[in-house]
């Protein structure tokens, strides 16, 4: 398992690594990391490509719905307690 964890992390590492790297060299030419992402989603070559591509979106999308469902759950709660400790104050 530890083996999975290192390699994992290493990808992790060098992922992250390529990513900075583009992003250093799209701020040398004013451009966005995000708009070359999308431009290159444009020019992908068939249809397995841009299943994964919609894939992913869709995870990242869930993932800032559940954010934002969380975020509204604390703010509930945070009124709530703030109601509840006015009312035995």
């Amino acid at each position: 398992m530890k083996a999975v964890q290192v390699t994992l992390l290493v990808q992790d590492m060098e992922l992250e690594e390529r990513i900075s790297n583009l992003e250093e060299r799209c701020g040398k030419l004013d451009v966005s990391l995000q708009a070359v992402f999308q431009a290159a989603a444009l020019t992908m070559p068939n249809k397995a490509f841009i299943d994964i591509l919609l894939g992913l979106s869709d995870l990242k999308i869930s993932d800032m719905e559940e954010a934002e469902r969380m975020k509204r759950l604390f703010g509930l709660f945070k009124i709530h307690r703030k109601g509840k400790s006015e009312k035995d104050g």
